[in-house]
């Protein structure tokens, strides 16, 4: 289950040092640094696949990933043709308003806070999730999507999720529904092609997380028109206020269990420049306190004394006519030292120019 993770920026972390970006690690390794990729050319993950509707063709990676290592993360399950840059997607959906009708949600599209992930397409090969959007809102339910911009085509990950209570965490709970959402959105936005709007085309990419049904489809649209991308600022900054028992699952530890309390600022601020470019920045800071517990009593009893945990996380979105660049950079820190288990670093890049980078590196304590 997600739900065993904590979150900032819908990221999957984990306060405490317990885990980062849902990759698995071997704690005796966390001594070291532990991924440090740096390349100019990444290589393509394996199993690309190759769509061929009746409005062109494109050939990628058929998940998402929050690295270069080729393991999947999210299924892909959209796909844009013709004008499909994801600034003017990004327009197409905000222009619409938020009343469907009877038994629809009632919502409208904004930006979305979400930690960035990877694609793979050709030409453009990795790619960076620069522009998101969500349809409701973080602290409860919500869809969201991420647009990923590989040359002729824009590809897509939709989803609904929900905040777990006490925690900044979403939990992935749908991906059909979010998809059907987004391809009734494009409908009604009079913006696809009527001879040839859309098709469905089997991916055969399920739910690798195993925890919610896929169908393996992605929905191909073919958009023959466009909104103007207009100048605008858009800000949100709450704090999610922490409250939750975690199992720890990094770096040894006398105890299974931790309950992490607390407030974390979140802070998003959106530019859309009037010459159409595309700048977001999002920061989440946070102290909180870190206590192990027995989880099988009400309420859980401590079992060990109170330490403190330092998170800090920054994304970066730019996308410009010649140029997309998403990155993520993660500091977190268990304090003092005597009583925390260690620190996590990690560091994502995804842009041109031989700047894809990715680093993580736990240090535990003695």
């Amino acid at each position: 289950m997600r739900a065993r993770l904590i979150s900032v920026g819908g990221t999957f972390l984990c306060v405490a040092l317990v885990c980062a970006c849902e990759d698995p690690l071997d704690p005796a390794q966390s001594s070291q640094p532990l991924l440090n990729t740096s390349a100019p050319e990444q290589p393509a993950p394996s199993g690309l696949m190759t769509v061929e509707p009746a409005f062109g063709s494109a050939t990628f990676w058929p998940y998402t990933g929050v690295n270069y290592m080729g393991i999947p993360q999210d299924p892909i399950n959209l796909g844009f043709a013709g004008q499909a840059d994801p600034r003017a997607l990004r327009a197409a959906l905000m222009f619409l308003p938020g009343d469907r009708g009877s038994g629809l949600p009632d919502c409208t599209w904004k930006d979305a806070i979400g930690g960035a992930q990877t694609a793979y397409g050709e030409p453009a090969g990795w790619v960076g999730s620069a522009i998101q959007l969500e349809c409701g809102d973080y602290e409860d339910l919500r869809f969201h999507v991420r647009f990923f911009d590989i040359g002729d085509w824009t590809i897509g990950g939709a989803h609904l999720d929900w905040l777990y209570p006490g925690t900044s965490d979403h939990i992935v709970i749908d991906w059909d529904g979010a998809e059907q959402l987004v391809l009734a959105d494009f409908l009604r936005s009079g913006l696809l092609d009527g001879a040839a709007p859309w098709e469905p085309w089997e991916l055969d990419n399920h739910d690798q997380q195993g925890d919610t049904d896929h169908d393996g489809y992605a929905s191909l649209l073919n958009v023959v028109g466009k909104k103007d991308v207009s100048r605008s600022i858009a800000r949100q900054q709450f704090v999610i206020q922490f409250g939750a028992v975690i199992p720890t699952q990094l770096c040894p530890a006398p105890w299974d269990y931790l309950y992490v309390a607390g407030p974390v600022d979140l802070r998003q601020q959106v530019i859309v420049t009037p010459s159409g470019n595309f700048i977001s920045q999002f920061h989440a800071n946070g102290m909180l306190e870190v206590t192990p517990v027995n989880p099988l009593t009400t309420p859980p009893t401590p079992i060990g004394e109170t330490y403190r945990a330092k998170v800090s996380e920054h994304h970066k979105g730019i996308v410009t006519d010649n140029v997309t660049l998403a990155s993520q950079l993660l500091i977190q820190a268990e304090l003092p030292p005597a009583l925390g288990r260690g620190r996590l670093f990690v560091n994502l890049n995804v842009g041109p120019g031989g700047s894809n980078s990715y680093t993580m590196d736990l240090r535990c304590n003695p």
